[in-house]
């Protein structure tokens, strides 16, 4: 399987973690996750809420006019469902319990890091910034970690900062609930949490766990049974080719090709 259908198989894997009637929050340059959103919303959630490019996609009926357009995109803008205001961000983020967060780093217990990563006497690196994800991940009814490269880089044993606690007895000790980390997913592996740290629990179509052990950076533990990811329904592929389509001609509209 080629690196574009395991992205493929990603976004229907988060997709299926969607339900009809959720509220989930979209963060910035997660397009996956956008796609995500429209396939499960276009496939089996109709009732899908959400929040994308600082807009709330409310009419599922625009969805192919609006998927991959960027925030200030004029036609994402005149046809907004309702405006952010900065004063009320945390009673939104209240509204939007289902949030996939995202890492430069995630480490073997499931935290997360934006910041950047360190140096002796300072930063080798600066990353995007934690920005809202405390925050949100520290609401949500449950969260996710999507990583979109599965190598050393990416999970490690140890993160350089921690911008999203999912370790659930560091939760725990916070006050916080244990276990709104549902899962961190890669385009190779689906991993969840325990007391001991992540197990890998799912693995991609023609992957095996020796190529996840080394792969990742932390220990790799399986859990009691690793199930292979199911792949694409005809449905599903259909609907990422046409959701895809749409996407490219949006941005092409907008001339961010």
């Amino acid at each position: 399987m080629d690196e574009r259908a395991h992205d493929d198989l990603l976004v229907a894997a988060m997709a299926r973690e969607l339900r009809d009637g959720d509220r989930l929050f979209i963060g910035t340059n997660q397009p996956a996750v956008s796609l995500a959103a429209y396939l499960a919303r276009k496939l089996w959630a109709p009732g899908l809420r959400f929040w994308a490019s600082s807009t709330a996609h409310l009419d599922a009926s625009q969805d192919l006019l609006r998927v991959g357009r960027a925030t200030l995109d004029p036609v994402l803008v005149a046809g907004r469902d309702s405006t952010f205001w900065q004063a009320h961000a945390f009673d939104d983020a209240l509204r939007a319990p289902v949030v996939f967060a995202g890492g430069l780093q995630v480490d073997g217990r499931g935290n997360a890091n934006l910041a950047g990563l360190r140096a002796q006497g300072g930063w080798k690196l600066r990353g995007p910034g934690s920005a809202g994800l405390p925050s949100l991940t520290a609401l949500a009814e449950r969260f996710f970690i999507m990583v979109p490269n599965h190598d050393a880089r990416s999970l490690v044993l140890e993160c350089s900062a921690i911008s999203v606690l999912g370790d659930p007895i560091a939760r725990a000790a916070q006050g916080l609930k244990p276990d709104a980390l549902v899962a961190v997913m890669t385009p190779l592996a689906r991993f969840e949490p325990t007391p001991d740290g992540l197990v890998l629990t799912e693995i991609s179509p023609g992957v095996t766990e020796a190529e996840i052990e080394q792969r990742t950076g932390f220990p790799v533990r399986p859990g009691n049974e690793v199930a292979e990811r199911a792949p694409l329904s005809p449905a599903e592929a259909a609907a990422l080719v046409e959701l895809r389509a749409a996407s490219a001609r949006n941005r092409s509209e907008y001339g961010t090709e």
